[in-house]
Parts: structure tokens; sequence; C-alpha cells
């Protein structure tokens, strides 16, 4: 059986359906950065141009500059990175992105971001690291906004 999707027909599904068709034809673990494969990458997602739109729609500037920072220096920044941009926790940054994916793509356990363990460092701050499909989009979306 063959099926056959034009880039409407992709747009048209919702985020989770196209979801779904990219685990299918890119098997997880192929958007991992090199160093960081043995990171919990089970529930983080390889978003689109326009996902991370939609995404960056609904944050507020603290967070949209972050992740501008993980687009121009990624896909894993050490968290320290993100202090210049308005990020006041990084706690808060992690959960307020993660919430706003959530409603997005309609899954309860999806996730922007795989971690280092936090606690093996001295000073306790680690770093985010995003899937590689996930970099390129945010590269894209903030490239166009500086057009």
């Amino acid at each position: 059986m063959q099926v056959t999707l034009t880039l409407n027909d992709l747009n048209a599904l919702s985020d989770r359906a196209r979801q779904e068709i990219q685990e299918l034809l890119f098997p997880k673990g192929a958007g991992k950065p090199e160093g960081y494969k043995n990171y919990d990458w089970n529930n983080v997602y390889d978003l689109t141009e326009s996902q991370i739109e939609r995404l960056i729609a609904g944050l507020g500037e603290p967070s949209r500059n972050a992740l501008k920072v993980i687009a121009s220096k990624g896909p894993a920044v050490d968290a320290r990175e993100l202090d210049k941009t308005g990020v006041s926790s990084y706690g808060s940054f992690q959960s307020g992105i993660h919430r706003r994916l959530r409603k997005i793509t309609g899954d309860d356990d999806a996730c922007l971001f795989t971690f280092d363990d936090w606690s093996e460092n001295e000073d306790g701050i680690g770093h985010f690291v995003v899937s590689l499909k996930t970099f390129e989009s945010l590269k894209n979306y903030f490239k166009q906004q500086d057009e």
C-alpha cells in the first residue's frame, strides 16, 4: 500500500496527527543531537516551523527571548545563557513552555526539552536540549522574524 500526502494535506491535519506521521517516518532517536543521545527523549517533540509559530505566539517576551537564544546557540544550551533574556526562573520557563506545548499538541506529556542531571553540577545548573528538528525550526522561525 502506498499513501501520498501533499503539503496541504499535512497542514490540514491536527498537530498530534502530524506528530504521529512524523514518528512513523522518522523513528525517535533520529533527531537527537550528538552527545545527548542517552538523555530521556521519550516525550520530546520534534516541532515544525508552523508548530513553533503557534508555540511562540502564546508566550511572553522572556520566553520568546530564551527560545531565540536556544535557536542561536543550540541545540543544547547551558541554562545560564538564558539569564539575560528576562527569564527569572529556569523551572518557570520550562513549565510555561511545556504547558503551552501541551495545549497545542493535546498531549499531556509533551516536552520541548530534555535535560542533563542538574544535580550533578556543582552549582545545580545544567542544560536545556531540543531535538535537531526543533532546533532547525527555531532557527528558521527567528531568521524569518529578523528579515
